[in-house]
């Protein structure tokens, strides 16, 4: 479900994601047939006709295809800053208050740089607008509560970019103009090219040593194709060691690496200092065994939204639950595993956090060994 994906490092400080069309209408009551289901566009799940949903579940069979044509297109998309091309890290949309904020990071040779890219949702509707851009200094993600409310006036550059439009729905989108820094009147120009891959990508990476691989980052599709390279090639890799991971951009993927983390029999592992929230919480109880250091942060919250509705307010039975249910149940087994997952979405809003505590996690088996600090 697309509108369940939550960056919660960046949610929790700067912009709330929501997705919603103002209706609380989600089943077709009078409907009691697949076939009359099938007909209403429907989708039936659980011997009931369900509306606004929208399956883009992938299976196991056609994962790999799909990471491999996506990475082809994250590997070759790039912004030119003043005819420099530059690979972009990570790319991703948020909506507040009818507006959108795009989100592009990339590193320069030296250092990361983020353009930040502002305009009316309003705007996908139409071919070409102009929208409100600032480049930035350094991850934005890295920023502290009052670096971002000084953006406007900390912005490297600053300006008008004119957007176009090739497909709103798949967020296929290019930018191109000048932007001035209002000190000096330096100029730069920017032009860039984004789509639904890059904006699910994630920025992850992994460290191998020894027998453990350290994952840090956004998790998403670059997280399946570089654990997919670590199962075929790194044998030697028993554990995978979790850091600093704020969420997932790519719900649908990110459950496939939990399965073929689990297939491979893997184990996973927080230290001490660890700090993993939402779709990172998800990966990590894919492993065999569970090692969590005393003082190690897990953080989970709930999900937005079907319709008006929060995940905690869509029912139970609802087809919208249907993955991430049959996800934990691979975890944590059926009951234990589906309990945890309407857990989550209890703990806190999709705009909030829960950090476990040390009985919340040994309540839920999410260790399967837990290292007390001495």
């Amino acid at each position: 479900m697309k509108n369940t994906l939550i960056y919660t490092g960046l949610l929790l400080l700067i912009f709330s994601f929501t997705a919603c069309n103002n209706s609380k209408s989600l089943s077709y009551k009078s409907i009691e047939t697949k076939s009359k289901c099938t007909l209403k566009n429907g989708y039936w799940y659980n011997d009931k006709c369900w509306k606004e949903f929208d399956d883009d579940g992938i299976s196991a069979v056609d994962i790999d295809e799909v990471v491999e044509k996506q990475m082809l297109i994250i590997n070759h998309t790039k912004i030119t800053i003043d005819g420099k091309e530059h690979l972009i890290k990570i790319a991703f949309p948020s909506l507040e208050d009818d507006n959108i904020f795009l989100i592009i990071l990339y590193h320069n040779g030296i250092e990361d740089r983020t353009l930040l890219a502002i305009f009316p949702e309003k705007s996908m509707g139409k071919r070409k607008d102009s929208v409100t851009a600032m480049l930035l200094k350094g991850n934005i993600l890295d920023y502290t509560t009052e670096e971002k409310k000084g953006l406007k006036e900390n912005a490297l550059f600053a300006g008008k970019l004119e957007m176009t439009v090739f497909n709103a729905e798949d967020l296929d989108l290019s930018f191109s103009g000048v932007l001035q820094n209002k000190e000096t009147k330096l100029e730069k120009t920017i032009t860039f090219t984004i789509n639904e891959a890059i904006t699910g990508a994630g920025n992850s990476f992994f460290e191998i040593n020894g027998h453990e691989a350290y994952l840090n980052g956004g998790l998403g599709t670059r997280t399946y194709h570089q654990l997919k390279n670590i199962i075929d090639n790194h044998s030697e890799v028993k554990t995978i060691v979790f850091g600093n991971i704020k969420g997932s951009l790519n719900d649908a993927v990110n459950m496939h690496t939990g399965r073929i983390l689990r297939e491979a029999g893997l184990n996973t592992k927080v230290l001490t200092d660890s700090d993993i929230a939402s779709g990172g919480v998800d990966l990590f109880c894919a492993g065999v065994e569970r090692i969590v250091e005393e003082g190690a942060k897990i953080g989970i919250h709930s999900w937005c939204c079907i319709g008006d509705l929060t995940a905690i307010e869509v029912p139970r039975e609802h087809p919208a639950h249907k993955y991430q249910i049959e996800y934990f149940s691979m975890c944590l087994g059926r009951e234990l595993g589906t309990d945890f997952y309407f857990n989550t979405l209890e703990s806190a809003p999709f705009d909030g956090i829960h950090w476990m505590t040390i009985d919340e996690i040994i309540k839920w088996n999410i260790a399967t060994k837990l290292i007390e600090d001495k």
